[in-house]
């Protein structure tokens, strides 16, 4: 059974991904901050669970700040693939608390980099990040600091994914829209 770990578990994006990960029948664990609250609406449905909480799904107090603890639970659970989707998520509490921003945003990853390189089967790790991180490049750019290949903007675009692989979405973006909408009415 593949292992995953998540980072960001609680917050939307790392509810539906643990969805998507148990029905492919992985085993997921997730870090849970220690100062996030006991209501963790997102995932209610999946640890009440009795089949999947605690067989196949595993929440682990365990905080970015936190390398120690960090690396206990990565060194125990030898996961296969680590999602870190979590981070600041409030844009203007960002702007207010600066240094704790900066010190889960970007120290956060560099610890998780930093433990995954020293475990003796190191996971594939997918990040996600967005330009609340970076900023916005159209802001001021200095045309004599760009590598020769910069791209300009970073916008997906699944037109080549349908032509060259013939591949087809199975929900409309609208639908997508729909589903979200509904999940966050569910919780209210």
């Amino acid at each position: 059974m593949t292992k995953a770990f998540i980072t960001g578990i609680t917050g939307q994006d790392g509810s539906y991904l643990t969805e998507l990960l148990l029905a492919q029948g992985y085993e997921v664990h997730g870090a849970v901050r220690r100062t996030s609250t006991l209501e963790r609406s997102r995932l209610a449905h999946l640890y009440a669970d009795q089949s999947l909480y605690n067989r196949r799904l595993f929440l682990h107090y365990a905080d970015l700040d936190d390398p120690t603890t960090l690396r206990r639970v990565l060194t125990k659970v030898q996961p296969s693939e680590l999602y870190h989707l979590a981070g600041q998520s409030h844009v203007g509490l960002s702007f207010e608390i600066p240094e704790t921003t900066c010190e889960f945003t970007a120290m956060g990853t560099l610890r998780l980099l930093e433990i995954m390189r020293d475990l003796p089967d190191p996971p594939r790790l997918f990040h996600a990040a967005s330009s609340e991180i970076f900023g916005q490049p159209e802001v001021e750019t200095d045309p004599g600091l760009l590598r020769p290949a910069e791209p300009m903007k970073l916008v997906g675009d699944a037109s080549k994914a349908r032509t060259v692989l013939g591949w087809v979405p199975q929900t409309t973006f609208a639908d997508l829209i729909r589903e979200m909408t509904l999940a966050e009415l569910r919780l209210i």
